[in-house]
C-alpha cells in the first residue's frame, strides 16, 4: 500500500493535534487534582505568613530606630548637662581654692599683735600665730 502525497502530512498534523490535546487534558486534570490544589493553598498560606512576618519585622525595626534616635538625643542632652555641671564644679573649685596652681606663687605671713596679749586685761595668754600659705 502506497501512501498518497496528502496522507503523510495529514497523519503528522493529526499526530501533533493528539499530542496537544493530551497535554491540555493533562493540565486540566492536574488543576482539578486535590493534591495540587492543596499544594497551591499551602504555598499561598506560606507566602502570606512570610509577608506578615516581614511586616512585623519592619515595624520592629522602625520602633527600634525611633528608640535609638530618642536615646541618642537623650545622650546628647545628657552630655550638655554634664559639661555644664563640670563647668560649675570647676568654677566652685576655683572659688574655694581647691584647684592646683603652678608657678612661684606668693607668701603671706600673719603675725598677731603680741602686745595686746601681754596686757593684764587679757584673760588668756597665747603664743603669736605665725602662718604661711
Amino acid at each position: 500500500m502506497k501512501l498518497r502525497n496528502w496522507q503523510l502530512p495529514l497523519a503528522i498534523v493529526l499526530f501533533m493535534t493528539g499530542i496537544l490535546l493530551m497535554s491540555a487534558l493533562s493540565a486540566l486534570q492536574s488543576e482539578a487534582d486535590p493534591r495540587s490544589q492543596s499544594k497551591a493553598q499551602n504555598l499561598i498560606a506560606m507566602i502570606e505568613t512570610q509577608e506578615k512576618e516581614l511586616k512585623d519585622y519592619e515595624k520592629t525595626i522602625e520602633a527600634r530606630r525611633e528608640s535609638l534616635a530618642k536615646h541618642q538625643k537623650d545622650i546628647a542632652s545628657g552630655e550638655i548637662e554634664v559639661r555644664s555641671l563640670q563647668s560649675k564644679l570647676d568654677h566652685m573649685k576655683t572659688l574655694s581654692g581647691i584647684t592646683n596652681v603652678e608657678g612661684k606663687g606668693i607668701m603671706v605671713f600673719l603675725d598677731d599683735n603680741t602686745k595686746a596679749m601681754k596686757s593684764p586685761k587679757a584673760k588668756t595668754r597665747s603664743k603669736p600665730n605665725r602662718r604661711t600659705s
